[in-house]
């Protein structure tokens, strides 16, 4: 009898906070044999991407709460849709008992490749992961799942302190390459690494797993005194070419560098290109006298680099034949164009208002950038007549999506992303087969101005954040 009046008054505790958080505009939903609650993590973007056969996907990190216990904790979550996104096919969970943070995640030949952080001592890896236990604080993550959301292969990345993969890509001959962030002093490196150990405060890595001899190719620091945090990473022939921020006035740049010297404020863009054997080929500064941060790169076919982010520097290093010259606002978005052959710098350009701009993703569709972010600039930022948004739509923020033609200097699409609130477009996904064009992100708005075709989770704790995917009809010949 005691037992019994222990779980009724369990359940009933339970049935009273769900009530309660549902008229807080949380969303209870029975994911496991226990009902828990679950929104989305703050600061985490929605991902999206599809496979061959046309189903859709999502990945984020969520917040996971139980009615019972004060202990939430943050996992990775994802969830696979059928083409047409009327059912839905599976939706799981990715994480231990501590906090699992998403940064990167991909599509390639069948399987699903993510990377982030854990502080989880019971993280699931695989009997042939490299490194199945936590090294520090945070440890570097990446796995591998088929497309019913299993996980193939799974393992950590870390040393003594906290460390974070961000970005993962794979090839179709079984190499990874992943590059991170560590302000651990012992990282697994390989012999034949560029820098063996911490300069700084905190150094970039980058290493390659070769998944056919489930072994490091290399494994190496790249960074100066300060501080190195990395971003994105792509693979050109047998090349790696990854960026980051850097506040090191001794980062390691080769001779053939655009800039060998800091040029000012807290941040300075890096760029580093690695040979099949890890060594840097090229490594160059690039940035104004104040603070600059990349965000996201892409490449296309043609050897092109392309890489956005923002910039506070009024003399951020811009070519004569910028679609913008100069800065508008507090912070404008940036694009610049690398040649990867060349290996010169041919292109760069501002894009904002007279606020502040966010870019977060971009990609190129026949060579062409399209980059989505979040902006602040209710007045000035550049919209173009065929834009389904023309005027910003209200609250403190609103999605942004532009294409831009360097060739003619001009932009061939650009619309505000929004509702009566905060709103803000994270990623970008292109399906070539079928050319449609998929965006997500967040939004506090009640109704956004392209309908969603899904809403995600809702976040309460943050601002009532929910997590969105649309197909977007963008003019893309």
């Amino acid at each position: 009898m005691l037992v019994f009046k222990k779980l009724l008054s369990s359940f009933l505790v339970f049935v009273l906070m769900s009530v309660i958080l549902s008229l807080q505009g949380f969303v209870v939903l029975p994911f496991s044999n226990v009902n828990m609650i679950y929104h989305l993590e703050k600061d985490s973007s929605v991902k999206i991407f599809t496979d061959s056969q046309g189903n859709n996907y999502s990945i984020c990190t969520i917040v996971v709460e139980s009615p019972l216990e004060n202990k939430p904790n943050s996992e990775i979550y994802i969830a696979k849709y059928s083409k047409d996104f009327s059912k839905e096919i599976f939706q799981k969970n990715i994480g231990g008992s501590g906090n699992e943070y998403l940064i990167d995640s991909t599509i390639l030949n069948g399987k699903i490749f993510i990377c982030g952080s854990t502080r989880s001592p019971d993280f699931p890896t695989t009997k042939d992961s490299l490194f199945s236990t936590l090294s520090g604080l945070d440890d570097g993550f990446f796995l591998i799942l088929n497309l019913e959301g299993e996980i193939l292969y799974s393992s950590l990345f870390g040393g003594a302190l906290m460390d974070m993969c961000t970005s993962i890509s794979p090839t179709e001959k079984g190499i990874i390459n992943i590059a991170g962030t560590t302000w651990s002093n012992d990282l697994p490196v390989t012999e034949n690494a560029f820098q063996k150990r911490l300069y700084g405060i905190t150094d970039a890595f980058c290493f390659q797993y070769n998944m056919n001899e489930n072994r490091l190719d290399y494994s190496t620091y790249i960074g100066g005194s300060k501080e190195e945090f990395s971003g994105d990473l792509c693979i050109v022939g047998d090349r790696a070419i990854f960026y980051g921020r850097t506040s090191s006035y001794d980062l390691p740049v080769t001779e053939n560098a655009y800039n060998k010297s800091f040029n000012g404020g807290k941040w300075d863009l890096f760029i580093v290109v690695l040979n099949k054997d890890g060594l840097p080929e090229y490594s160059s500064y690039f940035g104004g006298s104040r603070n600059d941060f990349a965000k996201a790169m892409a490449y296309s076919k043609n050897g092109r680099l392309y890489l956005t982010g923002r910039t506070y520097s009024s003399n951020f290093p811009i070519t004569p034949n910028a679609f913008q010259l100069s800065l508008k606002g507090l912070t404008d978005g940036f694009i610049v164009v690398f040649d990867c052959n060349k290996k010169t710098f041919e292109y760069s350009s501002f894009f904002g208002g007279e606020k502040t701009e966010f870019p977060e993703q971009i990609i190129c569709i026949d060579d062409k950038p399209i980059i989505v972010g979040r902006t602040f600039s209710n007045a000035g930022f550049p919209t173009t007549e065929n834009a389904i948004n023309k005027d910003f739509q209200g609250g403190w923020s609103d999605g942004f999506i532009l294409k831009l033609n360097i060739e003619n200097c001009k932009l061939d699409y650009s619309s505000f992303v929004g509702g009566n609130d905060r709103d803000s477009v994270d990623d970008i996904y292109w399906n070539s087969k079928e050319r449609n064009l998929y965006i997500s992100g967040r939004t506090m708005s009640s109704s956004i101005s392209v309908n969603p075709i899904e809403h995600l989770i809702t976040n309460d704790s943050y601002g009532s954040w929910d997590g969105f995917f649309m197909k977007y009809l963008l003019p893309v010949d």
